[in-house]
């Protein structure tokens, strides 16, 4: 069997071939590598595996590639549908991000090769233009969709009387919102704001030791969101005797308070229950 590559030996022979292509390749490593780490931070990867991603398949298209033109390699479209795919089964840039993009590129590539055994290149050729057209449209949408957050957020930290709102904004959203950071230990039931009523809390973690040494109590902190903005809220402090456990997940309990308690986990339970909290002696 005769690799590809071979029809093209006999042209090295031909005086400043080798010189062109040794340029060839040193102006495309110039120009790939460091746009290669560009994509893999677009997929939401380490820089290191763009280079990876860069440097193999062109290996590979090189010894057994047919066409000494097509490009490869990744690309921004890829990329950013590789994110958009993955993000919502992990938190990107975690070990497990990265280990289930690695298995969808090895999925993507045996596909690929079992299409390419099976001859399906030639069924390439009857795709109409109108789908080529409409698939190049998409990936500019998804492109410019990903890139306008960061447009809209530049354009607002050139305002000075805006610049401090938005930082402040952004931090507290990121701070309650984001289920990528562990800002809250768990959810608790509260008896606030007054005896018999009950409202959703989100532990912060252990008061400043001035706060325990006044009250002679270990406290704790717990921030109440409302409805349905639930980046605002007090802050009270209270003993862990005052708060009833429960097993809802921080992002289930945001997603009651934003509702309005529309949206209710299929699963809800609490350690504890709202019935012996509510009896004589209870604290609160």
């Amino acid at each position: 069997m005769q690799l590809p590559f071979m029809r093209w030996v006999p042209e090295w022979r031909q005086p400043g071939t080798v010189r062109a292509d040794l340029l060839a390749g040193l102006t495309g490593a110039v120009v790939v590598l460091p746009q290669a780490m560009a994509f893999a931070t677009l997929a939401g990867l380490p820089p290191q595996y763009g280079l990876y991603a860069a440097m193999l398949p062109c290996i590979v298209a090189a010894l057994f590639g047919s066409s000494r033109l097509m490009v490869t390699g990744p690309a921004n479209a890829i990329s950013l549908t590789t994110m958009a795919l993955i993000a919502p089964l992990a938190a990107v840039g975690s070990p497990d991000y990265v280990r289930l993009v690695l298995t969808l590129t090895f999925l993507v590539g045996a596909m690929q090769l079992l299409l390419g055994l099976a001859r399906v290149g030639a069924v390439v050729d009857k795709v109409p233009h109108s789908v080529i057209v409409g698939f190049t449209a998409g990936a500019a949408v998804l492109i410019v969709n990903s890139q306008l957050g960061t447009l809209l957020a530049s354009m607002l930290l050139r305002v000075p009387l805006l610049r401090g709102v938005y930082g402040t904004l952004k931090e507290i959203g990121e701070a309650i919102l984001s289920d990528r950071k562990e800002n809250f230990q768990r959810v608790v039931l509260v008896e606030y704001p007054r005896p018999g009523i009950y409202s959703i809390g989100l532990v912060t973690g252990d008061a400043p030791e001035t706060f325990d040494e006044g009250s002679g109590k270990r406290l704790r902190g717990v921030f109440f969101p409302t409805t349905p903005n639930p980046t605002t809220g007090p802050l009270v402090y209270c003993t862990d005797e005052q708060m009833i456990p429960t097993t809802l997940r921080v992002e289930q309990a945001i997603k009651m308070v934003v509702s309005g308690g529309v949206v209710v986990p299929p699963k809800r339970g609490t350690e504890g229950s709202l019935g012996d909290a509510a009896a004589p002696g209870s604290p609160g």
